[in-house]
């Protein structure tokens, strides 16, 4: 049975990771300006994006009314996605030779797709890969725990990952930052198995309006703070700050498990086709659209083109359009839909 409201959220979360990545552009950078301030409302607002993503996921894969057979499993997931995530981590790194194509700066765009040195926002993909393999032992214990065990499991973890990363930042020390996309496929699949893990429980258990409203209210002061505390820090030294808008982040996963929990409280209808069809081509808008935000740099058409209020959202909807026409072609071409 089609989870409806997973499809109106992927909608939301693909603009907001579009309006994330629009602002960004520009966000290392002028700290004094108020145009920063704006770029960091809309990036912090939009943080939820990615987390919200890896709940989907579980709640996906770790639902309890699904079989998991593990070699059409690792057929239609584990190896697909090692092969998309290839496909367009080479389309990338040739696109970044900028029409400089010949035997050698092939051989270092191969090298450089192997050993994990891609596009930054392909890094969602190493992740995910992480997070399929580890789905048939996560889902043994999902199938099996009980309501209050799945609490317990969500509180440990939550304290291991979150906290760790929170206590961290409170005490001045450097957070494990995990920079190579190889190594993200393992460390940070771990660090995110939190959100895989509330996206299911969620999911199965649908929490009640008033923990819901509750949820809410502190996914807002979270927001809050986050803003504040990351415009005050960057400040000080004039430096971008994005410690507290990580994603592991205390503030970002309470904002994010509020708009999770929110959107399942929902009672939705069965969607539109235009939904459906945005929804079903989320992952191949998420894989394209670095593209066009680059194109748009390249002919100076940017945050900086005019007021960073209206600039983030138009460029954002200009990205977001060209991103799906490109996408609904591209899945119309026998051999290269398989990758989108």
């Amino acid at each position: 049975m089609r989870k409806y409201y997973i499809d109106y959220l992927r909608v939301v979360l693909m603009i907001g990771v579009i309006i994330l990545h629009v602002s960004a552009n520009n966000w290392y950078g002028y700290v004094e300006t108020n145009r920063w301030i704006v770029f960091t409302i809309y990036s912090a607002i939009c943080r939820v994006a990615v987390p919200c993503f890896f709940m989907i996921s579980g709640a996906l894969f770790l639902d309890d009314s699904k079989k998991l057979e593990y070699m059409k499993f690792a057929k239609n997931h584990i190896i697909k996605m090692i092969i998309v995530l290839f496909v367009w981590a080479m389309f990338y790194q040739v696109y970044a030779l900028d029409g400089n194509i010949n035997v050698f700066t092939i051989r270092v765009a191969i090298k450089n797709v192997l050993l994990g040195e891609t596009q930054t926002h392909l890094w969602f993909l190493y992740v995910t890969i992480g997070f399929y393999l580890l789905v048939p032992i996560i889902k043994v214990y999902t199938n099996s725990a009980s309501k209050n065990s799945m609490v317990y499991t969500l509180l440990i973890i939550g304290m291991i990952t979150i906290g760790i990363d929170t206590l961290s930042m409170l005490t001045g020390t450097i957070p494990v930052i995990v920079s190579n996309n190889i190594s993200k496929m393992t460390l940070s699949s771990g660090k995110y198995v939190f959100y895989f893990l509330v996206g299911h429980y969620i999911d199965k258990y649908n929490l009640p309006k008033r923990p819901c409203r509750i949820l809410n209210i502190v996914g807002v002061i979270a927001l809050g703070l986050e803003i504040y505390i990351t415009v005050t820090l960057s400040r000080v030294n004039m430096i971008p700050n994005e410690n507290w808008m990580r994603y592991t982040s205390i503030f970002v996963a309470a904002n994010a498990v509020a708009v999770y929990a929110c959107f399942r409280n929902l009672e939705v209808t069965e969607p539109s086709r235009l939904i459906k069809n945005m929804a079903n081509c989320s992952m191949g808008i998420y894989l394209v659209h670095i593209f066009w935000i680059l194109e748009l740099w390249k002919h100076n058409f940017t945050t900086f083109s005019f007021n960073a209020v209206i600039s983030v959202p138009v460029i954002s909807i200009i990205v977001l359009t060209l991103s799906w026409i490109t996408v609904f072609v591209l899945k119309r071409i026998p051999v290269i839909r398989k990758f989108v």
